[in-house]
């Protein structure tokens, strides 16, 4: 995210954006992250783990798949089941995936041996899952 060091903008005009104006907080302001800047090929759960820092302060968050052509079951597992166990408040939503890295997420969200989260992560075709009306798109 960049800030432009000559913004007019004040903190209060910035966090009134929110659903919840009266909280004061960018929490509640969907987030939008273009995966792509960590590579084509996303195989490891400490690449998950870093895409996934601090994505427990909001609500919904987008990840937008556009150019990733390969995901490792473990990339996958912690993205779609792992993390979202331990951050039910947090939803996620995968947005242009290809057809092997859906693949690999539905995979991983189908073990009926593991413990899945009660609220799933979302895979959609296109963008736009989460309202962009609503919140200033954010993309790296």
């Amino acid at each position: 995210m960049e800030i432009s060091n000559n913004s007019t903008q004040i903190t209060l005009e910035v966090s009134t954006r929110s659903p919840h104006p009266e909280e004061l907080t960018f929490c509640k302001i969907p987030f939008f992250l273009s995966v792509a800047a960590f590579g084509s090929e996303l195989i490891t759960r400490s690449q998950a783990k870093r895409i996934l820092a601090r994505f427990e302060s909001f609500e919904k968050v987008e990840l937008d798949f556009t150019g990733i052509q390969l995901t490792g079951q473990g990339f996958a597992d912690e993205l779609a089941r792992v993390w979202p166990l331990s951050h039910p408040a947090t939803q996620l939503f995968i947005t242009n995936a290809t057809e092997p890295v859906e693949k690999m997420f539905r995979h991983v969200k189908g073990r009926p041996d593991l413990p899945q989260p009660a609220v799933p992560v979302n895979i959609k075709e296109g963008t736009d899952i989460i309202s962009h009306a609503d919140a200033k798109s954010v993309r790296k």
